[in-house]
């Protein structure tokens, strides 16, 4: 077996929350003084990286850590909505059955990992973790290994944006990119992950 860990990104990795990030980018704009974030904004911005989508609508980075909490606490009001992508949790059980170890990191909040977790009855992640700066997730990727003792070359990361593709690269870790998350599947397959995949089934012969 190549990989005896395998940690996923939550949002638009494990469940789709486009709407629901959409809906509260909207409802926070008056606030942030922000436009409106239409559904031609979303597909125009799966296709640029992070740092691009963050210039083109011109948004300080100064109001950055702000935004972010604000976020995670409007998104802790739906995770009753949240839904699974297809084809899990079926795949996260399959892949469980082979003695590979499951993780979580992302930028949304732990709380509402947890929440979402705790009301789907999903108890098969060995580790959460929430890496809440949106540029640091290599640091924390890097955390991960160090506490677990893991072996890089054992690990693999699944998410859906450059970003997530970045942190590994700095790290040395294998990344299954996918592309039926936020950023377009163009823009994935141009920053080189080690995989691109299409639904969750592809990660199973990763395991085998």
């Amino acid at each position: 077996m190549k990989y005896s860990t395998v940690i996923f990104d939550f949002d638009g990795t494990l469940v789709d929350s486009t709407a629901i990030v959409s809906s509260i980018f909207n409802s926070l704009k008056n606030e942030f003084n922000l436009e409106n974030f239409s559904d031609k904004n979303l597909k125009q911005f799966k296709q640029k990286s992070l740092k691009d989508q963050l210039a083109e609508i011109k948004f300080p980075k100064t109001k950055l850590p702000r935004f972010i909490k604000r976020v995670h606490q409007e998104f802790g009001k739906h995770i009753d909505e949240l839904k699974w992508c297809e084809g899990f949790p079926t795949a996260l059980e399959k892949i469980h059955n082979q003695q590979v170890s499951l993780g979580v990191l992302s930028s949304n909040h732990k709380n509402n990992l947890e929440a979402f977790f705790a009301l789907q009855q999903i108890e098969l992640f060995d580790f959460v973790y929430s890496a809440p700066k949106l540029f640091s997730k290599h640091k924390h990727l890097k955390k991960i290994i160090q506490k677990f003792k893991l072996d890089q070359k054992e690990v693999l990361y699944a998410g859906d944006e450059v970003a997530d593709i970045d942190a590994c690269q700095k790290v040395g870790v294998d990344i299954a990119a996918v592309s039926w998350g936020f950023d377009d599947k163009k823009i994935l397959q141009n920053a080189d992950p080690t995989y691109l995949l299409r639904h969750p089934s592809e990660l199973l012969p990763l395991f085998e």
